[in-house]
């Protein structure tokens, strides 16, 4: 099992710039089951329940374009010392390799590199297949959303990229997301997601270059890279239990014995990890149930009973204590907020 966590700063400056946008971050936090207190302190969280953010805030925000909107209203220095390395390189070429190279600092999801094709240089990202599915268009639109503000922040110029790749299908949307990115070649459906710009425009010189402060800031994600906790069995395990509940929930077979014959182990083994990881099964099922039930809530007109019994609830009392336990509402008044 591989890792899958980001760095606190990711899910930290995502709330901030959704609340910027209209939305409730406490809200979207708790709908996709993220401990808001994780985010006051360095650390790591789990890179599913921020992923999750993208889908949530598009939904409620019904914005398609979220993603884009969030990169380019990014504000420097939400990202930490991401955003230090970019700023302090020399030209933006030397920016964009420097904070590839130290994207470990921020995130385990995958990895980046650069690829020199004579006048142009392409971006590359690669997603793991077993991370495929935490991947979205969003997501993916706030990177290059995000490449594009920092350059004209940092060189006082517009750069716009020569062409943009994305792994996901074609949206309805998607003219107009071409025309936010300011891109007239962008295509779908590809191996990796990619922005490829003209190699004269990574010339151009950083306004706020400081090789000085660039050399420390550089030896300080390395540490920090290095430094990287390994993931331990408890933790492999709570993090194989969360991404299959969502699909166990969908097909209406959740149980112990299911979810440890899916991770080859036994029910009382995976019991005892999740127990050491700080979680039980139960606690597990019920932020999931609660995080499905959010979404068929504010997302579908399926009647409450129905919600209830796709939930595996025994009856729709006993959901809606449940709901109202984790939502602090019911199902009724979440549901007319909701709309």
């Amino acid at each position: 099992m591989s890792d899958v966590r980001v760095s606190a700063e990711a899910p930290r400056m995502l709330l901030h710039s959704l609340a910027r946008l209209g939305a409730d971050p406490m809200r979207l936090a708790r709908e996709v089951g993220l401990d808001l207190s994780q985010l006051k302190v360095p650390g790591w969280v789990s890179a599913e329940r921020v992923y999750a953010l993208w889908g949530r805030s598009e939904r409620l925000l019904d914005d398609p374009l979220v993603g884009a909107h969030v990169g380019f209203g990014h504000e420097v220095g939400m990202l930490g010392l991401q955003d230090s390395l970019y700023l302090t390189s020399d030209t933006l070429g030397e920016a964009i390799e420097v904070t590839l190279r130290h994207l470990a600092s921020l995130s385990r999801v995958g990895g980046a590199t650069l690829i020199d094709n004579g006048s142009l240089v392409t971006l590359t990202t690669h997603v793991p297949p077993d991370h495929a599915a935490m991947t979205s268009l969003q997501s993916a639109s706030f990177g290059v959303a995000y490449q594009i503000a920092m350059a004209q922040r940092a060189t006082g110029t517009r750069v716009t990229p020569y062409s943009v790749g994305f792994m996901q299908p074609a949206p309805r949307w998607h003219r107009p997301l071409a025309d936010a990115l300011g891109v007239e070649e962008i295509r779908f459906g590809e191996p990796t997601n990619t922005v490829t710009f003209r190699k004269a425009d990574l010339a151009t010189r950083i306004l706020s270059a400081d090789p000085v402060l660039a050399a420390v800031l550089r030896r300080h994600a390395t540490g920090r890279i290095q430094t990287f906790p390994a993931v331990d069995e408890q933790t492999a395990a709570l993090e194989s239990v969360r991404r299959w509940l969502p699909r166990a929930l969908a097909d209406g077979e959740v149980s112990l014995t299911a979810a440890a014959k899916h991770m080859h182990v036994s029910a009382r083994t995976l019991q005892q990890r999740l127990r050491s990881a700080g979680t039980t099964w139960r606690t597990e099922v019920d932020a999931a149930r609660a995080a499905l039930a959010a979404e068929l809530l504010g997302d579908s007109a399926m009647p409450i009973a129905s919600i209830a019994a796709r939930l595996g609830y025994s009856d729709v009392r006993a959901f809606r204590r449940a709901f109202h336990r984790r939502h602090g509402s019911s199902p009724t008044e979440y549901r007319r907020a909701a709309s």
